[in-house]
């Protein structure tokens, strides 16, 4: 019976994505046991899906239909990702008013923050803010996405959703800060 070879050998991966791994050398009347079953799509099957959340390494039993077997292992590397997080001091304001939040982030070296209204996003390359102000030109529910990458290349993302009312002059206070209040 030739040696079973699993194909990567070894493999590094980011939080939350997975890998492929395959058993070649032979396919002809053998049956697969991969353990543990920790992140795998199958057990039993000869190319497998991984998403563990920690390294592991996992082993396969190739068994021929004469009971001949061969075992390999193979080793995958979970990196640590970064962590994004940020707080949006106010939630609601006027369309107009500059919005601030608080990059609570650990791990970054690379941000990009989506404002939702269609604007560009703000950029920070090796470098981390601890505020970011945005002002909105336009009344709406938005949804602010903050985008964290790592030197590893691993990233995670947070979101937070604001408000911008409209401001209506006349009737109302001309302070876009507090266009609710009656004059």
């Amino acid at each position: 019976m030739p040696v079973a070879t699993i194909v990567p050998p070894s493999s590094t991966i980011c939080p939350g994505t997975s890998v492929p791994l395959t058993v070649t050398g032979y396919t002809c009347n053998v049956t697969y046991n991969w353990t543990p079953a920790t992140g795998l799509n199958c057990q039993t099957c000869q190319s497998v899906t991984t998403n563990p959340s920690t390294t592991i390494t996992y082993s396969v039993v190739v068994t021929s239909a004469s009971g001949c077997s061969s075992t390999q292992n193979v080793t995958v590397n979970v990196l640590p990702a970064p962590m994004s997080q940020f707080v949006v001091i106010t939630n609601e304001t006027c369309m107009g008013s500059t919005f601030t939040i608080n990059n609570q982030s650990i791990g970054g070296t690379n941000y990009e923050i989506q404002w939702g209204d269609g604007s560009p996003p703000t950029l920070f390359n090796n470098f981390t803010p601890s505020t970011i102000n945005h002002t909105y030109q336009q009344p709406g529910q938005f949804t602010i996405s903050m985008i964290v990458s790592g030197s590893n290349g691993c990233c995670s993302s947070s979101y937070q959703f604001v408000s911008v009312t409209p401001h209506v002059p006349g009737i109302y206070n001309d302070n876009p800060s507090c266009c609710s209040e009656i004059v």
